[in-house]
């Protein structure tokens, strides 16, 4: 097992955990849309205290599914950032070994 500070990561669970962000996200703003919707709904057609105490309740709901959209949207861009990095990273070390195989000459020939 590599060290705590050695980092692995393969291109499958890269590729899953950028995938589950996405769906959350999906879901997130499936949520927000119900939230609209009762919204839209309720403050047309229910009146008094009790409603405009519902509504405010709703209206915070919404900001805070977009407040963790925001969020989930910010983690999915940085995981996507960070596979193509370490993708370039892999792909350039994968290149220097070739290039230091082919320019290995050994004596013996």
């Amino acid at each position: 097992m590599p060290p705590a500070s050695v980092k692995i990561t393969d291109e499958a669970s890269t590729a899953k955990l950028i995938s589950t962000f996405n769906d959350a996200s999906q879901e997130q703003a499936w949520a927000e849309a119900t939230l609209h919707e009762i919204h839209a709904e309720l403050s047309g057609a229910w009146k008094g205290v009790a409603s405009k105490e519902f509504v405010n309740g709703v209206e915070r709901a919404i900001a805070a599914v977009q407040r963790i959209d925001d969020a989930l949207n910010q983690i999915s861009d940085d995981m996507q950032a960070f596979a193509g990095m370490t993708q370039t990273t892999e792909d350039d070390n994968q290149s220097a070994a070739a290039n230091a195989a082919l320019a290995f000459e050994p004596s013996w020939t």
